[in-house]
């Protein structure tokens, strides 16, 4: 899966500590993207209570990009062209707060990195 228990790990300790406010403007933990489509997520964190949602950036690249709660079951069920599922990008470091990156996606239509 695309975020095993060691990577699920950080996310989780991150929701239990913060509040709407702090979500917004940290910097994002992971970026996930599915292979020859337009979807892209940077997800920040897991519900501490409901280990399959968790909070972020989340653009199905349909031009509407906003930030929210997302099923990572659902998530873990999609699949682009040739029938690729969802995977993390391991190179990705936030450059900017989450706020920041939802900015920019509204302007764009789309999630940019």
């Amino acid at each position: 899966m695309f975020l095993c228990c060691r990577r699920r790990s950080p996310l989780c300790s991150c929701g239990i500590s913060n509040s709407r406010r702090c979500r917004v403007q940290q910097k994002s933990w992971k970026k996930t993207w599915v292979s020859r489509s337009l979807r892209t997520d940077f997800l920040t964190e897991i519900d501490p209570d409901d280990h399959n949602h968790a909070f972020g950036l989340c653009g199905l690249g349909l031009g509407m990009p906003e930030i929210g709660w997302v099923s990572l079951n659902d998530l873990a069920s999609v699949r682009g062209g040739l029938g690729l599922p969802v995977e993390r990008d391991l190179l990705f470091r936030a450059e900017k707060r989450l706020n920041a990156y939802a900015r920019d996606a509204r302007l764009a239509g789309q999630i940019g990195v």
